[in-house]
């Protein structure tokens, strides 16, 4: 493991940054601090896994010159590189608002997988149940695989099975969970039907299977998508680039989330999302916050100054903070913090 302390001539820029953003009268719409997080020479910022109000974050490093693949952590003044010099692949997929990540680690000596969590300054392995994390809640639950493949949701302090991600009154298995929520519900499809996608929401076990409003598709992130405490999730329709909010199952219209002045044209992606905000890029290369009280503001707006380049948010936690990649030089994370 090893620990990178923030270079010290920082300091007097960072005192700069937040003696500037200080003077800014009340009224003015500045409402994020920029705190960098650098990356030693060896090693690239990848995707981030999570962001919580202590100015904490977690994703992924990458080795420069190699395809590894570390686990690495920022408490806020130190970025932890968990696995370099391994050997092995480990990344995170998501990290909770107590600031407790888990993910995946590969050991390509023994072509092996293990589930992992990191908590209390520790990186644990979980071999026995888990192959791979998808999704983690604020109360420990995860949505995770065993190495048949089958889904479930796991107590991941217990190290325990709550339920399988399995509906036998229609003998149908979860295809693939794309996330959870802290009111236990897991939002995911199956395609038990004919082979096409259904989709489906599960808590403690029980079912309820839904469409998509007529001409709407689902936004996803990779292999996720955005779902929050109110089962809303993030969709697209056909021709109009916008990006909506839709509640699971819901009879009333999708949300429009609308668009920037800067680039009306955009084609608009949600990338993360909060219970009371969504962030997100436009095809022009903004990027973005929403609420229902202020609509869609440049993210650049909301800033004092930016000076990395730019920027995407890539995580937001329930108080407003985003987690970013900044495409500056060098290529780092940038943490914003609301103000409260």
């Amino acid at each position: 493991m090893r620990l990178f302390r923030q270079r010290t001539l920082l300091a007097p820029y960072v005192a700069v940054l937040l003696a500037a953003f200080c003077a800014l009268p009340a009224a003015a719409s500045t409402r994020y601090s920029i705190a960098p997080v650098l990356f030693p020479r060896y090693i690239t910022a990848g995707p981030i896994a999570g962001v919580d109000a202590r100015g904490e974050m977690a994703g992924v490093g990458l080795e420069v010159g190699s395809k590894l693949t570390d686990c690495v952590y920022f408490d806020g003044t130190l970025l932890v590189d968990l696995t370099h010099g391994s050997g092995n692949l480990c990344h995170f997929s998501k990290m909770n608002a107590r600031g407790v990540a888990v993910g995946q680690y590969f050991d390509t000596s023994g072509y092996l997988n293990y589930a992992v969590l990191y908590a209390r300054r520790k990186l644990t392995y979980i071999d026995k149940l888990v192959d791979s994390f998808l999704d983690f809640d604020d109360d420990g639950l995860a949505v995770g695989n065993d190495f048949s493949n089958r889904f479930a949701v796991y107590a991941v302090g217990a190290r325990k099975i709550v339920f399988e991600l399995y509906d036998p009154a229609r003998q149908c298995a979860m295809s693939f969970p794309f996330a959870i929520n802290d009111r236990r519900t897991v939002f995911g499809y199956d395609q038990c039907v004919g082979g096409s996608v259904r989709y489906e929401t599960v808590q403690d076990g029980v079912f309820t299977y839904f469409e998509l409003p007529a001409g709407y598709s689902l936004q996803t992130i990779g292999t996720r998508a955005a779902f929050n405490d109110g089962n809303q999730i993030a969709l697209s329709q056909a021709g109009s680039g916008h990006a909506f909010l839709w509640s699971t199952g819901a009879q009333t219209p999708p949300l429009d989330l609308g668009t920037l002045a800067e680039d009306p044209e955009g084609t608009y992606a949600v990338t993360a999302l909060s219970d009371t905000m969504a962030v997100g890029t436009s095809s022009g290369g903004y990027s973005w916050v929403w609420t229902r009280a202020g609509g869609m503001v440049d993210l650049d707006a909301l800033l004092p100054f930016n000076t990395y380049g730019w920027i995407q948010p890539e995580a937001v936690d329930a108080q407003g903070d985003i987690g970013c990649a900044s495409g500056g030089e060098p290529f780092t994370w940038l943490y914003l913090r609301r103000v409260r």
